[in-house]
């Protein structure tokens, strides 16, 4: 039941295309009055955007690179790094508890090949296989959710492997959007979305590199 409900919350938010909502083109038509409405209203504000965050992660939908870049770019670097690395795994920890505890057939064969490639990690050392698939986004971050559900990984060690392991990815996404705040106000392009854009192509290149590399333990 709890999985009928994740999906028809799913299908209803893309019908609609709320997900079209997020994005910064939209955002920066009311990026004025955002800021101005933030700073009356800052724990409101910063409780709001946690919460989207995680309905955001918890539904799968597109969206959370745009909210990662978005909280940098609408609060400072240490409370977004901080609200994106706690909801993110909160929304992740929650599809993960929905799915492990339903114990669904239909899920389990709908995942056969992404449990498969990962299963033999999870069984000998499921923190630091999980802590180095979130530091190495070789998989798609809902698909290492529910492949930890499926092969019955402890909620703790989803929990602090998860939230360890998403800060690195998380900051460079901060760090961009922050710069974005002095865009336009200097003359030159910001030091941070110069940071911002190195950090995003080293997480871009990684999987790729390490692919090449290790090909043959991946096969």
């Amino acid at each position: 039941m709890p999985i009928v409900v994740l999906l028809i919350l799913t299908s209803c938010v893309w019908f609609l295309g709320l997900y079209e909502y997020i994005s910064l083109i939209e955002i920066k038509q009311y990026y004025e009055s955002l800021r101005d409405y933030i700073q009356a209203n800052y724990i409101f504000a910063l409780f709001v955007y946690m919460v989207l965050y995680i309905s955001i992660v918890a539904t799968s939908l597109p969206g959370a690179a745009t909210m990662t870049i978005l909280g940098g770019l609408l609060f400072d670097q240490l409370v977004g790094t901080i609200a994106v690395v706690i909801s993110a795994t909160l929304g992740a920890t929650l599809v993960f508890l929905i799915v492990k505890f339903a114990t669904s057939e239909v899920v389990e064969k709908k995942t056969a090949k992404s449990v498969v490639k990962m299963q033999k990690g999870f069984n000998e050392a499921p923190f630091n296989y999980l802590l180095f698939m979130r530091l190495m986004p070789i998989f798609p971050f809902f698909a290492i959710n529910l492949a930890a559900a499926v092969l019955q990984v402890r909620t703790a060690i989803f929990f602090w492997a998860t939230l360890l392991g998403i800060i690195p990815g998380t900051f460079v996404y901060i760090t961009l959007g922050s710069g974005l705040q002095d865009l336009g106000a200097e003359p030159q392009i910001p030091t941070k979305i110069i940071f911002g854009l190195i950090g995003l192509a080293i997480i871009v290149l990684m999987p790729v590199l390490y692919k090449r590399l290790f090909r043959s333990k991946l096969d």
